[in-house]
């Protein structure tokens, strides 16, 4: 009996005392379903929610290249990390390397590894105007993640530049649910 004890309780600390990953942290959503869900519903999300237009489920696609505009490209990259398929990400990033969208493809795999400061130059070097929001948001969660006290004044910079360049009233929305996602916790 105590020995099932003492198990029990390393159990329980190893799993208290485990991080919590970004992939299980941060959700991927539809705009439309986050509207849905929040936005006309008025409830508080406590997750922390990345919007595409739609989601994808990548099911057996051996290559990001097989999707043809940028945003399906983008939500594949979040659907394939999602399901642990690094490597075809990887690929991308090999064969599409002077690619402008690559900087963004690589700050998210970079984010959701963990690996902040490699995921931050990244983005720092995308350029595309037309995922400015995306950006600057990630910039800012990677900023909160990487837990850094030094970096405040960049946290509350990169997203005022994320809200200041949402095209959305949902992307507003999101930008204000994850302020006050870091203020309260």
């Amino acid at each position: 009996m105590r020995s099932i004890l003492i198990i029990f309780l390393v159990l329980v600390s190893v799993q208290v005392n485990a991080q919590v990953s970004v992939r299980s942290k941060y959700k991927v959503i539809s705009q439309s379903k986050y509207i849905e869900k929040f936005v006309n519903s008025y409830s508080i999300s406590l997750k922390r929610y990345i919007l595409v237009d739609e989601v994808y489920n990548v099911k057996s696609s051996k290559s990001i290249s097989n999707f043809s505009d940028k945003d399906s490209i983008i939500s594949a990259t979040f659907s394939l990390l999602k399901k642990r398929k690094d490597k075809i990400i990887l690929n991308h990033l090999v064969n599409n390397s002077n690619d402008s969208l690559s900087y963004l493809i690589e700050g998210i795999y970079r984010f959701y590894n963990s690996d902040y400061s490699m995921a931050i130059n990244s983005l720092k070097k995308f350029k595309m105007e037309e995922y400015t929001f995306l950006k600057y948001l990630l910039l800012a969660d990677c900023i909160s993640e990487s837990a850094n006290n030094n970096e405040v004044s960049d946290l509350v910079k990169f997203y005022q530049k994320a809200y200041d360049s949402a095209t959305t009233d949902t992307e507003k929305h999101l930008v204000k649910n994850r302020i006050k996602l870091i203020r309260y916790n």
